[in-house]
């Protein structure tokens, strides 16, 4: 116990909320610790066990691949959280993938963000996500680290503003060319340094583009979050 204390205290975090009490008559403890406006829970029958979950959400990786189930299907946990994600095969691709839909799962979401939230670059000043299934992750990696954050979109709008840029990149999980815009209404980004936000980097097709597109909006690329990688390692 002490040493998870000392770890947590080490790395600046601070005891917000300790409590000890019973739950259907078992002993029960509650620790909530925060640090730079982020908050992390733990809670067990013990003192040992809340502290290790507080220590897997503060250092822990984003995600983990639990295994590869019988019914093809991957088991995956993120903070709290568990899922079975399918694997489909992409046909014309020569490959196959896990597929993570997490359209409407807000407490992945929620666990993920928060994560992903410590590994965003120090020097990144905005966030830029593709329009998709998992952009509420966007709004949670946003909130926690204060930063502003925008959205590229992957078809023009009638609404868009003029100038608009865009970048295109071959994409995996995309048919033919994915093409990222923004409009004038993202001029803001001019000058900033701006880390890019996705749920899942597998040929980096989507990095690629919002890369291009980052420098065509006058701005710095500084770095990649993202829930999951699979596939071939690419650079940074």
């Amino acid at each position: 116990m002490q040493k998870s204390l000392k770890r947590l205290r080490d790395d600046g975090w601070t005891v917000a909320v300790h409590n000890d009490y019973r739950l259907n008559g078992e002993p029960h403890t509650f620790w909530l610790f925060t640090k730079n406006g982020r908050a992390v829970k733990g809670e067990g029958s013990t003192d040992e066990e809340a502290l290790a979950e507080i220590e897997h959400r503060a250092f822990g990786p984003v995600a983990e691949v639990l295994s590869l189930g019988k019914g093809q299907d991957v088991r995956i946990r993120v903070g709290a959280e568990t899922r079975s994600l399918p694997i489909v095969r992409l046909e014309g691709k020569g490959l196959s993938v896990a597929v993570l839909d997490a359209l409407g799962d807000w407490k992945l979401l929620e666990e993920a963000g928060r994560a992903m939230a410590r590994l965003v670059p120090q020097e990144a000043q905005a966030l830029l996500m593709p329009d998709g299934k998992a952009q509420a992750l966007l709004h949670v990696v946003g909130r926690e680290t204060s930063l502003p954050t925008v959205v590229a979109r992957k078809s023009l709008k009638p609404w868009a503003k003029e100038p608009v840029i865009s970048a295109s990149a071959e994409s995996v999980t995309t048919a033919g060319t994915q093409t990222l815009y923004l409009d004038a209404s993202a001029g803001w980004l001019r000058g900033l340094k701006v880390a890019f936000v996705d749920d899942v980097v597998s040929t980096g097709g989507s990095l690629a583009a919002a890369k291009i597109l980052i420098s065509k909006a006058g701005a710095e690329y500084v770095g990649a979050v993202a829930m999951f990688t699979e596939g071939a390692k690419i650079g940074s």
